[in-house]
């Protein structure tokens, strides 16, 4: 079996290494910025409800939460005891779950900041931006890769490219999605509350 990459370099914070899932969620191992961000390494206060404007963008964030949207143990401690939720205040009891085609992921909200979080890694990124574009992340294996995302309400549908730029288009639930595709991941496109969105490409 060949070694996993991810990389999702238009979000501003996401885990870089492939295993174990609980080593990569705690290490302080990035160093990014995006577009009115503060440095990575300043901290915020973990929240204790979710904001008004994620329930606004993300309807997952606005139903009720269940027993089945409780994060496993072992993702949960790694979330409440990671650099990532101290510096985007996440708070792993306000998580919801949904379902893939490839696998369940989880939403967890922070202070200004929204994570979603993957079998194999996670990504987070500032509320806004994932309102307005979406938020991305992926990693490869056998030369295919594997894709998972968040987008805003409205969003019914994405079209993922590969390296050989064929379409591949995945139906949303719950504001996420996840494929595999036939070849690396190399661009997504969609049309959102604020029209058309493209992501990428990345090499």
């Amino acid at each position: 079996m060949s070694p996993r990459r991810r990389r999702a370099r238009r979000c501003p914070e996401t885990s870089r290494s492939t295993v174990p899932w609980l080593r990569r969620l705690m290490t302080d191992s990035v160093a990014a910025m995006d577009e009115g961000q503060r440095p990575l390494h300043e901290s915020r206060p973990k929240v204790e409800a979710i904001s008004a404007e994620q329930a606004a963008s993300f309807a997952i964030l606005r139903r009720e939460q269940v027993a089945g949207d409780q994060l496993p143990r072992g993702r949960r401690d790694a979330v409440d005891g990671g650099g990532m939720a101290r510096r985007r205040g996440l708070n792993s009891a306000l998580a919801r779950r949904a379902a893939t085609q490839i696998g369940d992921v989880w939403v967890v909200p922070g202070n200004g900041y929204v994570a979603l979080l993957v079998d194999g890694g996670a990504v987070c990124t500032e509320t806004g931006f994932v309102a307005r574009q979406g938020t991305v992340t992926w990693t490869s294996q056998d030369g295919k890769g594997i894709v998972h995302g968040l987008v805003p309400d409205g969003v019914t549908e994405v079209t993922l490219f590969d390296s050989e730029d064929a379409p591949t288009s995945v139906l949303v639930t719950e504001n996420v999605y996840g494929a595999r595709l036939a070849r690396y991941f190399r661009s997504l496109r969609f049309t959102g509350p604020a029209g058309k969105v493209e992501l990428g490409p990345w090499s």
